[in-house]
C-alpha cells in the first residue's frame, strides 16, 4: 500500500475512533487517540512501516523521514541498526537475516509483554497524574528473558551458538523497541511520546557499548 494512502487512511480512522468508545483501553481518562486497533490490524501497520523506502521530505535538509532513517536497511544508506538515538548500532547478528513479517511479530508481542509489565507509554500517562514520576522502562535484563523465549521457538535461532544468541536477542530487543516506537509516534503524534520513544531506546543501548557504535 502506498505510504502516503496508508497514513491518510490511518488519520481518517483515528478522527472516526473520536467518536466510538475504545473498549479495550486502560481506562476511560486516556487520551482518545491512546487505543487498541486490534493485533491484525496493528501489525499489518507495524509492517507497513518497517517496509518503508526512504523518503526525504525537506530535500535541502537531506533528512531520512521514514522509518529507515531510525532503522536503516530497506533501501537506505545505513545497514539495519538503530540510528535514533547515539551510540548508534550496526546489526550484524543473524538477526538482520529475519524476514520483515517476524520481526514485527516479535515488536508486537515485546510490546504487549512491557504493556503487561505496566512500563508502556500508557501506563506512564496513567500513572503520572498520580505520583509525577519521570518515564520509567522495563529493564534490558526482563525484556531480554521474554525474547529469549519468544525466539527459541524460531528454528532459525535455536541453531545459533550461545554468543550468537546472546548478540541476536540484543539486536532483537533494540530493534523491536524502534520499529514500534516509530509506529506509534504516528498513533500518540505528541512531543511527550517522542521524549519517552528515544528514551526507551536509549535506556537499551547505553548500558552495553557495542563494537559498530559511533
Amino acid at each position: 500500500m502506498n505510504s502516503r494512502l496508508f497514513a491518510l487512511g490511518l488519520v481518517l480512522a483515528l478522527l472516526m475512533g473520536q467518536y466510538a468508545p475504545c473498549a479495550q483501553c486502560k481506562e476511560k481518562r486516556l487520551p482518545v487517540l491512546n487505543l487498541e486497533i486490534g493485533k491484525k490490524a496493528e501489525l499489518s501497520m507495524l509492517l507497513n512501516a518497517a517496509n518503508s523506502r526512504p523518503y526525504f521530505g525537506q530535500a535541502a535538509v537531506g533528512i531520512d523521514e521514514s522509518t529507515t532513517g531510525i532503522r536503516g536497511g530497506n533501501g537506505a544508506k545505513r545497514p539495519l541498526g538503530q540510528y535514533l538515538v547515539a551510540p548508534y548500532c550496526e546489526f550484524s547478528s543473524a538477526y538482520t537475516k529475519e524476514s520483515a513479517e517476524t520481526m514485527c511479530q516479535f515488536a508486537y508481542e515485546l510490546h504487549r509483554f512491557v504493556a503487561l509489565k505496566g512500563r508502556d507509554f500508557d501506563s506512564y500517562l496513567l500513572n503520572f497524574p498520580k505520583n509525577k514520576t519521570g518515564f520509567n522502562y522495563l529493564s534490558m535484563a526482563d525484556q531480554r528473558a521474554f525474547a529469549k523465549s519468544w525466539w527459541a521457538k524460531q528454528k532459525s535461532f535455536n541453531g545459533l551458538n550461545e554468543a550468537q544468541k546472546s548478540q541476536f536477542i540484543d539486536e532483537a530487543v533494540i530493534d523491536a523497541t524502534n520499529l514500534y516506537g516509530r509506529y506509534a509516534t504516528i498513533i500518540y503524534a505528541t512531543s511527550d511520546y517522542v521524549a519517552w520513544q528515544k528514551g526507551a531506546v536509549r535506556a537499551l543501548v547505553q548500558p552495553k557499548q557495542y563494537r559498530s557504535c559511533d
